[in-house]
């Protein structure tokens, strides 16, 4: 399987514009992945984009290859950082 980047949103709109805007047509798997291939003038690699929207524990094959985790926050709201303390226990597998 491939190395996965896991994206948790805080904030269900802005975490769809972001896969949006990163995997563009590629579509969601029945495991929740989009597959997404990163292409640099340096190299190219094939990943999988695993978008998180609700506090769930994260699949263990999924944790095992997370190579990246992203946490999308909204500075400008006022709970963010109450938001992602609630987040901690479901992330700490990563």
């Amino acid at each position: 399987m491939k190395p996965c980047i896991v994206i948790v949103g805080l904030d269900q709109i802005f975490l769809d514009e972001i896969v949006q805007g990163l995997a563009g047509e590629n579509k969601m798997n029945d495991k929740n992945l989009i597959e997404w291939t990163i292409d640099t003038k340096y190299y190219t690699a094939d990943v999988h984009l695993c978008p998180i929207n609700n506090k769930c524990l994260v699949e263990e094959t999924v944790a095992n290859l997370a190579q990246v985790l992203i946490l999308l926050i909204d500075p400008s709201e006022i709970n963010s950082r109450t938001k992602l303390d609630s987040w901690l226990p479901f992330l700490s597998v990563l």
